[in-house]
């Protein structure tokens, strides 16, 4: 959680990047903890088929060489498909965010009253088995390709044995091997290809599948961090602005070759509102992006108070705007703690309570927390 809030905000636009956290995020002390389970497993599995094979082999030495053989190909097949498994899951984690929205959509509670109103129960849920369906046929590919090889492995692996067994009865009867031996031996044999076909093929899966899931969790340590995060707090309220100054600005964003916006000038000046209008897309958000330093890649300069932005530190900058998006934030919490987010300095529990009273009756509304049920303790949501 710490880094993923140490990403710089380009990063985290990345589609890519998204589903990357998605696949990481999911039960990842889970994912850790069965790898070491199945590491557990995979070499005491490993240790009871080479007793089984040093058991055979030491009466039989060419059945033991024959046997211990036979695992190369199966640990071939179980890598090989731990690594589809793995890479369709890579393919289908974008699908996966994309329907588990969706579900939120038909059935969560923020929704709900545009779900009443509009009725677009069937046309969310058309969207959904379309996304849906892609995900699932992807993950049913790499299954069975894996399915119908281990079994097909699995008919000629017994087949192989069944034909050792038979191998060894002439050595039973030319009296190289006892009846006891043989018995012991052919029992083996058999229960040795079923451990191997039911269990190791799969702890081998499991493992490699664990060992794919490592290296996408260290490949997200490896993303680009910023020294400086919003973990630190921001200074105290900047006082005493003057103006803000776009001097020959371009932007693009990150993977992209079209400008969005192309050597754009102006200046915002204490004292005034302004407002950017203009079509979808044509760049008012991206302004907003740039003026709040979400993004530092533009090119030109963007001065406050005639300092270049980028030259204001994290919490400096963080301490200039107040922003409120279309698509605002109403976490589901009181309302004493959905303010209380905003008290930058640290203090005890009592002066919370009263810079959060404060705050309420600086903008008007203590009689509307007052006739809330618990207050200012009423949950949000």
């Amino acid at each position: 959680m710490e880094r993923i809030a140490k990403l710089p905000y380009r990063v985290i636009e990345e589609k890519e990047i998204q589903d990357h956290i998605h696949r990481i995020m999911k039960d990842p002390e889970k994912e850790i903890v069965d790898g070491v389970y199945h590491i557990l497993g995979f070499i005491a599995i490993g240790i009871r088929i080479l007793g089984i094979v040093f058991l055979i082999g030491s009466h039989v030495w060419w059945c033991g060489v024959l046997l211990f053989l036979l695992n190369i190909p199966l640990i071939y097949l179980a890598k090989l498909n731990g690594e589809t498994v793995f890479q369709a899951n890579q393919e289908m984690s974008g699908h996966m965010r994309r329907y588990q929205y969706l579900e939120q959509l038909l059935s969560g509670r923020d929704a709900l009253l545009e779900r009443n109103l509009f009725g677009f129960h069937r046309f969310l849920q058309k969207k959904w088995k379309k996304v849906y369906d892609k995900a699932y046929h992807s993950y049913i590919r790499a299954f069975f390709k894996y399915f119908f090889a281990a079994r097909g492995y699995g008919v000629l692996s017994a087949l192989f044995s069944v034909g050792m067994i038979l191998l060894l009865i002439n050595p039973l009867i030319t009296g190289k091997i006892t009846s006891g031996v043989f018995i012991s031996a052919a029992s083996q044999l058999l229960n040795v290809v079923s451990v191997m076909i039911q269990h190791l093929s799969e702890m081998l899966r499991q493992l490699l599948w664990k060992r794919n899931y490592m290296k996408d969790l260290v490949n997200f340590f490896r993303l680009p961090e910023e020294q400086q995060t919003v973990l630190d707090a921001p200074k105290e309220a900047f006082a005493g602005f003057e103006e803000i100054v776009f001097d020959h600005v371009s932007f693009r964003y990150p993977g992209t070759e079209t400008y969005v916006l192309k050597d754009v000038s102006f200046r915002l000046e204490a004292g005034h509102h302004y407002a950017f209008t203009g079509e979808n897309a044509a760049g008012k958000t991206t302004i907003i992006k740039l003026m709040t330093s979400l993004y530092d890649t533009y090119e030109g300069n963007i001065f406050v108070n005639g300092k270049e932005l980028r030259e204001y530190s994290p919490q400096e900058k963080r301490s200039l705007y107040a922003v409120v998006y279309q698509d605002f934030a109403k976490y589901h919490i009181s309302v004493q703690d959905m303010i209380a987010l905003g008290i930058r300095e640290k203090c005890d529990e009592t002066a919370q309570r009263r810079k959060v009273q404060e705050a309420i009756t600086q903008v008007g509304l203590l009689t509307f927390v007052f006739n809330l049920i618990n207050g200012a303790d009423t949950e949000l949501g």
